[in-house]
């Protein structure tokens, strides 16, 4: 009998990442997203489903960086438990990130380009602010869905996981609007001051569980599948968004002038981001 296994999404989605053409806006979110796969498979390898932080000061945070130059010198550690659980969240942080990254500067990218059929960039396309960007990405996907019939489908997909009101921390969790939780979270988290706090850190404890649940409540494998998941959507916009202008480049780097209007193109789109 064959095996049953069923084949790993983030694997799937990687494996089907489309290379872009060397200079268009694309080579930017590319690596963002073969980045953010490879974090996740890393994050996977060391454990991140079985992760558990309870007492992590003492059993990890002491070691860490004893066992980081330890590792580093020799290629082994006496305590590799700790160091699994201390890559696994790095990798599982890292991931997000980029996954947040990529959606954005997609965004940015979209609105920021003459479409295909010559219309020119979006009203806002200049904006460092998400909602105007999120707002001018959603008029050029009827746009295209106008002279379309196929439309742009998974693009439209990545932008209704952003609903019209921002996301907070204690939002009720809900899948349909993964990329949203995650933005919020890399975006309040990179701003704010480390707060011990139960709710702050419980979200990464393995069995932790409760009926009306938020990101920051949510098990660590909820939080995983989330980001596999969110990471395959991105992955589907940013191949489609690449199929429907290969060779877009900015104004700036066609032309090899340097307009003020075209710079920003190719910058991530968050309020918050000095990325």
């Amino acid at each position: 009998m064959g095996s049953t296994e069923q084949p790993d999404p983030v694997r799937v989605a990687l494996e089907g990442l489309e290379l872009p053409d060397d200079g268009s806006v694309w080579v930017g979110p590319y690596e963002q997203l073969h980045g953010a796969g490879y974090s996740l498979l890393r994050a996977k390898r060391h454990g991140i489903y079985a992760r558990d932080i309870c007492n992590y000061h003492a059993r990890v945070r002491t070691k860490i960086v004893a066992l980081i130059l330890q590792h580093d010198a020799t290629g082994q550690v006496e305590d590799s438990s700790a160091l699994d659980n201390a890559l696994g969240g790095f990798y599982f942080n890292a991931a997000i990130q980029r996954v947040v990254w990529a959606s954005e500067r997609l965004i940015k990218s979209f609105v920021g380009i003459p479409c295909a059929c010559g219309r020119p960039p979006e009203a806002h396309a200049n904006s460092r602010r998400f909602g105007k960007l999120l707002q001018d990405a959603k008029v050029r996907v009827e746009h295209i869905k106008s002279e379309d019939k196929n439309g742009i489908a998974s693009t439209a997909a990545m932008l209704d996981e952003f609903p019209e009101e921002e996301y907070k921390r204690e939002t009720q969790f809900d899948p349909r609007f993964a990329l949203a939780m995650l933005r919020y979270d890399v975006n309040n988290r990179k701003h704010a001051i480390f707060s011990p706090l139960t709710r702050d850190r419980r979200s990464a404890r393995r069995n932790y569980s409760v009926d009306a649940k938020s990101w920051s409540s949510a098990s660590q494998n909820d939080q995983m599948q989330l980001a596999c998941r969110a990471f395959q959507k991105v992955c589907l916009a940013y191949n489609e968004m690449r199929r429907w202008q290969p060779l877009a480049r900015t104004r700036r780097d066609a032309s090899g002038a340097h307009s003020s209007e075209n710079v920003t193109i190719n910058s991530v789109p968050s309020d918050e981001s000095s990325r």
